[in-house]
């Protein structure tokens, strides 16, 4: 066991704004802050979690069912426009898991 969770954590849903997706982004930011300093944004593609946390004990096994391939987190510097084709991107595959902006879905583009 690594650790234990209070109640269950769906990693299977589709959609971008999930408990599990936005944890991870944060999680994915918080460990770049502290390993880099400031990040801005972190974000994850909602097709990569292939699992759900089930309430109690979690095993490593379980983060393995999570995450089942070997990514690989990145960093980059982005202008202003390379971001909103970032959020455009993640507007045409009806949004993704991002910690540090927020953006409305109208259509194909993010905006807000």
């Amino acid at each position: 066991m690594i650790a234990t969770s209070t109640s269950v954590v769906s990693g299977k849903a589709r959609t971008p704004d999930t408990r599990l997706g936005n944890y991870v982004t944060d999680m994915l930011r918080t460990e770049f802050n502290e390993k880099y300093g400031p990040i801005d944004i972190g974000i994850f593609n909602k097709t990569g979690l292939r699992a759900s946390i089930p309430k109690g004990d979690i095993s490593l096994w379980m983060m393995y069912e999570l995450f089942p391939f070997p990514n690989t987190a990145a960093l980059t510097d982005l202008t202003g426009a390379q971001v909103q084709t970032m959020l455009n991107n993640a507007a045409r595959r009806d949004g993704d898991p991002i910690s540090g902006v927020t953006y409305t879905l109208d259509g194909d583009k993010a905006v807000d």
